[in-house]
């Protein structure tokens, strides 16, 4: 029988070799295109969606996409009992010829490998399987929060369609494009069975705070006489004060690097902190100032 099976890859539209931080990125860019919320509430946006989420619940975790990776590999050279033979098809899906082990589809190809059952939607790789019998039940929301509200979580508030507000924890360290889940606040089904609310996060663009992976770059105003003496200067990029030594002689545009002071995720890892020089000319000088300046302007001659 022919065997239909989705290249989650071309999904998201990386490469095979991609990195996990490449695959974030896409499925970030693309979930942000795509979401009902965002590209209106059609069928065809709906089911664009729900792929391209498919694709990153099993590609954007390193076990579930090894497994996938071990799956594709084993049906295109034969490697299983279910498929055995080249592929005919190309672009997203392709068709392989398989055996007669009596699986309709590809979700019923991916439940007996992986021995899940088709309600498995909480455990493992299987959960791809599950989208059809639940995602439909599932809402989806992008929640846009601010890079401190990120770094130290706490309590936040989203209002439902119906105008009824939610208080909900959210975690310390998230990152963008994380994914967190609200039990029960989604739709209900013929059958009163309850979807889940689904917050995807994105970090809103802060003046001074740029976030990069875990490391952080911070915009730091010096006065003029700071960087051409040097100093120490107290920063506060989160939680705590830190005493930074500006070198002498800095330039305007130079990064200075502090180790382990950047962003904390929720597995406790923490980046880097890059402070980025900007000499600030004082908004108004007193006669005094002025007359040092031309000093120093007739000493530098």
């Amino acid at each position: 029988m022919l065997v239909e099976t989705k290249d989650y890859y071309a999904v998201l539209g990386v490469d095979k070799s991609a990195t996990s931080d490449e695959i974030k990125k896409a499925y970030r860019k693309l979930a942000k295109k795509y979401h009902p919320d965002v590209a209106g509430n059609t069928k065809a946006n709906v089911d664009k969606f729900k792929e391209i989420s498919e694709a990153y619940e099993v590609l954007g975790s390193e076990e579930n996409r090894r497994k996938y990776d071990k799956l594709m590999d084993d049906i295109k050279n034969g490697r299983n009992p279910y498929a055995a033979g080249g592929a005919h098809g190309g672009g997203q899906w392709q068709t392989y010829t398989s055996g007669d082990a009596g699986f309709g589809d590809w979700d019923d190809i991916l439940s007996q490998f992986f021995g899940m059952g088709a309600d498995s939607y909480s455990s493992g790789f299987a959960r791809s399987r599950g989208v059809k019998h639940r995602m439909s039940l599932d809402v989806e929301n992008i929640i846009t929060v601010s890079l401190q509200d990120a770094y130290a979580g706490g309590k936040k508030t989203i209002r439902l369609d119906d105008g009824k507000t939610v208080d909900f924890t959210l975690p310390a360290g998230v990152l963008p494009g994380d994914r967190l889940k609200l039990p029960g606040l989604g739709r209900v089904g013929s059958d009163g069975r309850k979807g889940n609310r689904i917050l995807q996060v994105e970090i809103a663009s802060d003046d001074k705070l740029d976030l990069n992976g875990l490391d952080v770059t911070m915009k730091l105003d010096i006065a003029p006489w700071t960087a051409a003496l040097g100093g120490n200067v107290d920063v506060k990029p989160f939680d705590s004060r830190i005493t930074v030594k500006v070198p002498e002689g800095s330039r305007g545009g130079q990064r200075l690097k502090i180790p382990h002071q950047g962003y904390r995720d929720r597995q406790g890892r923490r980046g880097d902190l890059y402070l980025q020089l900007t000499i600030q000319n004082p908004a108004y000088m007193t006669g005094e100032m002025r007359e040092l300046y031309r000093k120093l302007a007739a000493a530098a001659r």
